[in-house]
């Protein structure tokens, strides 16, 4: 969930009727250049130095996607605010109130996690895939897996990188760890005397999370982890709300949340959650997906599920029709509106903007 918001293309819902400058319009609605330019702006500020991810101003191609998909946002925005999805549903301030120190934290790890730092060589991820190899189907080859490990290996190098920030950042704030099983399991302190205290319920919550990813991932039960894994998996995620603690200190005492730029992209942030919501209730939640479809998925892909339970087995091809029907859908729902309306591209501003 936060990588993929960070890493979608957002946009401003900011509409005027008669703009100075305009970067396209649809029908008789005018996208503001300035609008367009705000969204780059977070786009460069969210790649930073990261040489893995492309430039998203780096070329002509590079621009006319980023203008599709700043055009087509604003498509799916409209027709949302036409079914009553706007910042003002409930749902949406519910999420957004939720979600939004998440978003913050990652948007401001974003430039103080030097990235260019991770280089995943080719010769790295043949010696992950020699190793594995023996686990895998025979008909798996190195160019299948390759994604994979590649994913796998960044994570675990951008897992080292917010170690040492959170190493660098207890360097500035007093950090006491508790036991595992007490009420307080840690607290950070700055030198002004503030304290914040991290329950043990936080923990147990997220715990119960990841616990269900990795029992479903691995088609056992939790009774089946040794209980040196589990100690394992809260102690991680004790960091997690440590570090998560620290970066909001850090917030506070920069006031990074003041600063233009990252106000812009709260908004760009709520827009994505009206879209979100709007998907789920009009378009995911009415799929149907009958005992027959989860029938056919199983018979095509039976020893994939072969160690799993009857209830994980359902909701796992459940949930994979459902995303795949969604999916399918709402790229229907979009080129039928981008057909419908009459779209103009200001060619001349798009090839000034660097």
């Amino acid at each position: 969930m936060i990588i993929r918001l960070l890493l979608s293309v957002l946009i401003l819902s900011g509409i005027k009727s008669h703009a100075a400058g305009w970067i396209a319009k649809i029908d008789n609605a005018v996208l503001d250049l300035d609008e367009f330019k705000k969204v780059i702006n977070i786009q460069k500020y969210m790649v930073g130095n990261d040489k893995n991810l492309a430039d998203p101003m780096g070329g002509e191609f590079e621009k006319r996607k980023l203008l599709d998909s700043f055009i087509e946002e604003k498509i799916i925005l409209d027709a949302a605010s036409q079914k009553g999805f706007s910042s003002t549903h409930k749902d949406v301030i519910n999420e957004f109130t939720n979600t939004r120190s998440t978003f913050l934290a990652q948007f401001f790890l974003a430039r103080e996690i030097d990235v260019s730092q991770i280089d995943i060589k080719e010769a790295d991820m043949n010696t992950v895939y020699l190793q594995e190899k023996r686990n895998l189907p025979k008909e798996v080859t190195y160019e299948q897996i390759k994604p994979q490990i590649y994913q796998k290996l960044y994570l675990e190098k951008m897992s080292a990188l917010r170690d040492n920030y959170q190493k660098k950042l207890e360097g500035s704030y007093k950090v006491r760890r508790f036991k595992l099983d007490d009420f307080y399991i840690a607290s950070v302190s700055s030198s002004k005397g503030d304290e914040q205290k991290i329950k043990k319920s936080a923990m147990e919550d997220e715990y119960q999370k990841q616990i269900q990813q990795l029992t479903e991932a691995y088609s056992m039960k939790e009774s089946e982890l040794p209980a040196a894994k589990i100690t394992e998996l809260k102690t991680k995620i004790r960091e997690e709300l440590l570090l998560a603690r620290l970066i909001e200190m850090e917030i506070i005492r920069t006031g990074f949340e003041k600063q233009t730029m990252v106000k812009d992209a709260l908004v760009l942030f709520q827009n994505e959650i009206i879209k979100d919501q709007f998907f789920q209730k009009e378009f995911i939640s009415k799929i149907k997906i009958t005992d027959g479809d989860i029938a056919a998925e199983h018979d095509r892909n039976k020893k994939a599920y072969e160690n799993m339970s009857y209830e994980q087995v359902r909701r796992l091809i459940s949930d994979r029709i459902r995303m795949g029907k969604a999916q399918a859908t709402i790229k229907e729902f979009l080129e039928d509106k981008k057909m419908e309306a009459r779209i103009i591209i200001n060619k001349e501003e798009l090839g000034k903007l660097k």
